[in-house]
């Protein structure tokens, strides 16, 4: 079954405490009107995000993974590229399809999405 996604939004604390749902699901961040290099191609997207046991909520989900004080740092190193837009998929199992887009991803462009770790982050 196809995933009906939200319209994209603006990354920021407002939007997020406005839009994201309470309910649990996929989500993507992109650099709105801009391309990155990947190792295969470029691509907008710099994360690919989903709800989990610790974080069941999109709207917990984005919050942990973007707006903590600890991931201000995060969110300017992408300043330089464009404005960060995010979107949704309401889903009640999200994990395999995230792992399904993920991989998908990998294997396009050579990498996971540049925000997402990769096994040699997380060993730091």
């Amino acid at each position: 079954m196809a995933l009906s996604w939200s319209p994209w939004i603006l990354l920021n604390t407002e939007q997020l405490q406005k839009l994201a749902p309470r309910t649990s699901g996929l989500y993507e961040v992109k650099v709105d009107n801009a391309v990155i290099d990947y190792p295969n191609g470029k691509s907008s997207m710099v994360y690919y995000g989903s709800t989990n046991q610790e974080l069941p909520t999109l709207f917990e989900a984005i919050n942990q993974d973007w707006m903590t004080p600890d991931k201000s740092k995060t969110r300017k190193a992408w300043e330089p590229y464009g404005t960060l837009v995010w979107r949704f998929a309401v889903q009640n199992e999200p994990q395999i399809e995230h792992s399904r887009r993920l991989e998908s991803f990998i294997q396009r462009f050579g990498r996971p999405p540049w925000a997402n770790p990769t096994e040699k982050d997380s060993s730091l």
